[in-house]
């Protein structure tokens, strides 16, 4: 059984102490580099220790038997935060599968193809002066899709890309308002319609932005929500939802 005893050391002998705590401290760090990194058996330090430092073998089993301690109690304190960590990965791996599962609860999903987004052509053509938009770009479309199909795979749910030009304009100017549905809410109800089939929205020539009855002469629908589009690109976006809202 051991006991402390609370003394009162005169200030004489703290130099003393400081030069054995130093002493020590410095054997304890070479011994800890012997044992983990070197990998010497316990007798054969001990006799080098004795020898080298003029120490007794109390004194050596002292320092050897703090560092074993502090070393079995890393590797059990980093085996417990393992074991934590492989409990909240697989906590994590369930709450997203009961997600996953009550939101895809459909047989088909419907996907913007961004392949063939107007976006994304404008990204090639600055390809020249800045060399890595367009390889980010790709990545972060590949890298979507294969989450996308891979997870719709596992629940079966077929994916079907439909063509995303001009979806978030034409969804601005006809469902938004018509539905209260937000800008992402609208594009996705043009997305639906393409995939059932419907033909792209009538252009809406007089609207709260102004009167566009002068791109009548441009032959097709897709031509005039393209000449629309390039005309409010520079409008501030929250102005354009506010007038489009009224």
């Amino acid at each position: 059984m051991l006991r402390t005893y609370q003394t009162k050391i005169k200030n004489q002998y703290t130099q003393y102490l400081d030069e054995a705590a130093s002493f020590f401290g410095s054997i304890e760090r070479k011994l800890f580099v012997d044992i983990i990194v070197r990998k010497i058996k316990r007798n054969s330090l001990k006799k080098t220790y004795i020898k080298t430092f003029k120490i007794s073998a109390r004194q050596f089993n002292s320092l050897y038997n703090e560092i074993d301690g502090k070393i079995k109690s890393f590797i059990e304190c980093r085996r417990y935060q393992i074991n934590q960590l492989k409990d909240k990965i697989e906590s994590i791996k369930i709450a997203i599968q009961k997600q996953t599962n009550s939101k895809i609860n459909l047989h088909q999903r419907l996907m913007e193809n961004l392949k063939k987004n107007p976006k994304d052509e404008r990204l090639t053509k600055l390809v020249k002066k800045y060399k890595n938009i367009k390889l980010l770009s790709g990545f972060a479309y590949k890298l979507f899709y294969d989450m996308i199909k891979s997870k719709a795979s596992r629940c079966g749910v077929e994916v079907i890309e439909i063509n995303p030009s001009y979806t978030s304009i034409i969804g601005q100017f006809k469902f938004m308002k018509r539905y209260g549905l937000s800008s992402h809410g609208s594009a996705a109800c043009v997305i639906a319609r393409r995939e059932l089939g419907y033909k792209m929205e009538r252009f809406p020539y007089v609207n709260p932005l102004g009167d566009f009855n002068f791109l009548k002469h441009k032959k097709t629908m897709y031509l005039r929500w393209s000449s629309l589009s390039n005309i409010i690109k520079n409008d501030k976006f929250s102005d354009r939802i506010e007038k489009l809202k009224s």
